[in-house]
């Protein structure tokens, strides 16, 4: 197991569940990140609405505090990562930091970010950021 060394109970930080379907259900991905070694400094749930998105969860890993999110934060339905995989419907990745930070200003620091839709039917209802 990959990461056997950095799962120990103390420094296990989160996992992440992520069905696989086709037609009908085919697996689960299942994402461990552990403090030692962090898949990413930051995991964002965004429930999607007409009027954009909601931060329905978040954690962080070793993320620098201006760049974390409060639960309920909100952003709007254009110009940020969210948005970019709701208007591809595909998993997408951005190294721009105005979309992968959005309303945060940075001071040009290097970024990239994934972000993963979730479908209920043809409907997408979250969106998965991971932060890197």
């Amino acid at each position: 197991f990959l990461r056997a060394a950095g799962a120990s109970a103390e420094s296990l930080q989160l996992a992440i569940g992520m069905p696989v379907r086709g037609e009908e259900f085919l697996a689960s991905a299942l994402l461990i990140s552990s403090d030692a070694t962090p898949i990413a400094r930051g995991y964002e749930v965004w429930r999607c609405s007409d009027s954009g998105f909601q931060l329905e969860s978040a954690a962080y890993q070793h993320m620098r505090q201006e760049l974390v999110r409060a639960p309920g934060s909100e952003l709007s339905p254009s110009g940020n990562l969210p948005a970019l995989a709701v208007e591809q419907s595909a998993a997408v990745i951005s190294t721009d930091p105005a979309v992968v930070f959005a309303d945060i200003p940075l001071d040009g620091n290097d970024c990239k970010g994934v972000a993963i839709p979730f479908f209920e039917g043809d409907r997408i209802t979250n969106v998965l950021t991971l932060l890197i």
